[in-house]
């Protein structure tokens, strides 16, 4: 399986030139310090069941969330199982918000919201590995396949905002993205966030991984929003806990 997922990185990794793009100085949206994300466990009266499937783990774990948050009819069928499950919120209130609402705020040139989603993945430490053998150009099979070689067989480095930064030496010549860690005092992944490179996009984003009861969630926000990565975590997974506390 590792083969396999390595070979699909490694041959979806065009060769593309890096465009200078201007770096970007949007302010990160303002997070009220007291806001609770799980407000609407106390305002709203129709809520849903439905239980995500970890077919790697042979498990389903129980949720129960306000139906605002659900936006498809499928999603909203009681009781229902899912292999993954998505959602989107404002960054400062969160709120639910729509496609049609994402649609309108991109036209308009505002990104103060973001999505998660809800699935059963690899374990971070494969997830780190895989984001980073995509970026190496000296990257082999035969090392890849040593179970020796892992994430922290790269160069480390302090990074920005308290996370470590993955040093990978020769990138692929294509739009690089930047590889960050959160890592407990024992070294161990709690959290990696990947961010588009500033200058090779005109609008730079980052995609924020870590795991709740084993699940995995999956963020993706603007890279203007990086600076508070670990509020999105924390907002992220309050909300979670409350769904599935209130599953009972």
């Amino acid at each position: 399986m590792r083969r396999f997922i390595v070979a699909v990185f490694l041959a979806t990794s065009p060769a593309l030139p890096e465009a200078p793009y201007p770096i970007r100085a949007d302010p990160p949206t303002e997070i009220p310090a007291d806001h609770d994300p799980c407000w609407a466990w106390e305002s709203e009266t129709e809520f849903t069941r439905f239980f995500l499937e970890m077919d790697l783990e042979d498990r389903q774990v129980p949720f129960r969330v306000p139906t605002i948050y659900l936006e498809d009819a499928w999603d909203r069928v009681e009781g229902a199982s899912h292999g993954a499950q998505l959602f989107s919120v404002g960054i400062a209130e969160f709120e639910p918000v729509s496609r049609p609402e994402t649609g309108r705020r991109n036209r308009q040139g505002i990104w103060n919201w973001m999505t998660f989603t809800l699935s059963d993945l690899l374990p971070l430490d494969e997830i780190a590995l895989l984001i980073a053998v995509s970026q190496d150009r000296n990257a082999s099979t035969p090392e890849i396949e040593d179970p020796a070689f892992t994430i922290f067989s790269y160069e480390m480095q302090g990074g920005p905002h308290g996370l470590t930064e993955v040093n990978v030496p020769e990138p692929r010549r294509r739009r690089k993205t930047d590889i960050f860690l959160d890592l407990t005092t024992e070294n161990e992944i709690v959290g990696i966030v990947e961010c588009s490179a500033l200058t090779t996009v005109p609008f730079p984003s980052c995609h924020h991984d870590f795991e709740v009861e084993g699940m995995t969630v999956s963020m993706s926000y603007r890279r203007t929003e990086f600076v508070n990565w670990r509020r999105h975590h924390q907002r992220v997974e309050q909300f979670l806990t409350c769904g599935r506390t209130a599953s009972g």
